[in-house]
């Protein structure tokens, strides 16, 4: 079985992981991409004055020891290419006139939230037992699994409404959901992952991580090509044994581990007749607007030491989620802002700041065009010099705007982050969507199979379907 012929299709994160890991398993891997860059949404680019942007990703989970990003590099002896930065300040909300800081560690977060919302030490108290108990902290394994089996169908808003009074910390606290109706269990796994686990960043930007992933595997004799689309799967007999690239030519595969669209998948494998993918009635995930910009010249030292700002002017931020799940514009939006040259000053050039600010969306066909994201670019922007950075009106000396447009013309969808599916409970936990395809030997790798949301489970997407292909793959040589 090592030594067969692998193709992935698609290099973002858990194509790369899925290669990677297939390397060092004694395969040859060949990964297609079609951009001029590896990386997909953990990609970045470079203006000409050298600062380095990340584009949809600044903070990583599962870097803690034992968590899934370190275990990965030690695996892959790549820890000395990798150098992670634990994050100490998860989150500052500026909701309305109220500042709200949420820190790392279940316990000290509880904790400071105590301080800030000293009414709420019984909800806080609610709140924080049931994340700790699906951490599984509390009780062994089969009261974990009657507690997941209580809690599968609930929705995160339900949760939170019945456990949290007040509505400006019932904001804080849901305020990282992503803009969908969101299932308890995704939101619970992504909220302990940020905050009890914690978040690192990495010395150099994301690109240092997709960079010696590319490296281990070019390294260890597989294959990064970009520029190469693939536009169809060569099968016969319900088994994949290649593909055909943009330009014509052909690669032949033992096995496909497909790590794009699932939408030009299916459409991929209907030729075969089945796809074997149920995504009809499905929700896509939300997408996003992104500014880029530079500041020179500017005093940003008070946003050092957090992963992310967050401003708003709404104390109910399911409600301005459920204005822009209809593809309407929020009266308040809920603005996220990076600013990762005071996490890591080498990003920028000498006397410049970074800053990237995001504003979720759903793309809608008929409404939104080129000027209406640059319009809502300009709108945003001008809030953000208003309440937080007035620098920004004086001291910006670059500017670029992503838009849901820009998305689809590079990755093939509108979506904004590395999330295929809505995240909410019919997607993930009632009707999953299986890592298989309708072809015995081809199998879904990332954010669009059953996993949630964050690197861990685009790790564990990948693994899984290492496990699917290697298990075909030894069936087949016992044949």
């Amino acid at each position: 079985m090592p030594g067969s012929e692998c193709i992935v299709v698609g290099s973002g994160m858990a194509g790369l992981v899925a290669a990677a890991r297939l390397t060092a398993h004694g395969h040859h891997v060949t990964v297609l991409e079609q951009r001029e860059q590896a990386g997909g949404y953990f990609g970045g680019f470079r203006n000409d004055a050298g600062d380095h942007f990340d584009l949809a990703v600044s903070h990583l989970l599962g870097g803690h020891p034992g968590g899934a990003l370190h275990t990965l590099l030690h695996e892959l002896d790549l820890e000395h290419a990798v150098h992670l930065e634990p994050v100490d300040i998860a989150d500052v909300m500026v909701i309305g006139d109220r500042r709200v800081t949420l820190p790392t560690g279940l316990d000290r977060l509880q904790t400071s939230l105590g301080v800030q919302f000293p009414e709420s030490t019984d909800d806080l108290a609610a709140f924080f037992g049931f994340m700790r108990q699906f951490l599984g902290d509390d009780g062994g394994s089969e009261d974990k699994g009657r507690f997941m089996m209580r809690n599968y169908r609930r929705g995160f808003e339900e949760f939170c409404t019945a456990t949290i009074a007040d509505p400006l910390l019932r904001t804080a606290l849901a305020m990282r959901i992503q803009c969908d109706e969101s299932s308890l269990m995704i939101m619970a796994g992504f909220f302990t992952e940020c905050y009890a686990k914690g978040m690192v960043s990495l010395r150099g930007g994301m690109r240092t991580l997709v960079d010696a992933l590319v490296g281990y595997i070019t390294e260890s004799g597989g294959e990064v090509l970009l520029g190469a689309e693939v536009t169809a799967i060569l099968a016969a007999d319900g088994i994949a044994h290649g593909v055909r690239l943009a330009d014509g030519s052909t690669r032949a595969g033992d096995v496909v581990l497909y790590n794009g669209d699932v939408f030009a998948l299916e459409t991929m494998l209907a030729e075969h007749g089945g796809t074997g993918i149920a995504v009809e009635g499905r929700r896509r995930g939300h997408s996003s607007l992104s500014l880029f910009l530079t500041l020179e010249g500017a005093d940003l030292s008070r946003f050092a030491g957090a992963a992310r700002h967050y401003l708003t002017d709404t104390d109910d931020v399911f409600e301005t989620y459920r204005v822009l799940e209809t593809g309407r514009l929020p009266h308040h939006p809920v603005i996220k802002l990076h600013f990762p040259s005071r996490i890591d000053p080498s990003l920028a050039a000498p006397g410049r700041d970074l800053l990237r600010v995001e504003v979720d969306m759903y793309h809608d066909d008929d409404a939104h065009d080129e000027a209406f994201y640059a319009e809502y670019a300009r709108v945003i922007e001008a809030l953000v010099a208003r309440r937080l950075v007035p620098e920004l009106r004086e001291h910006c000396v670059y500017r670029r705007v992503a838009t849901p447009l820009d998305y689809l013309r590079w990755f093939g969808h509108r979506g904004g982050s590395a999330t295929g599916w809505a995240h909410d409970v019919d997607n993930y936990l009632v009707r999953r969507i299986s890592q298989r395809t309708g072809l015995q030997n081809t199998f879904i790798t990332g954010q669009w199979g059953e996993y949630g949301s964050g690197l861990p489970q685009l790790i564990a997407s990948a693994a899984r379907s290492i496990s699917l292909a290697e298990n075909w793959l030894r069936k087949r040589a016992q044949q």
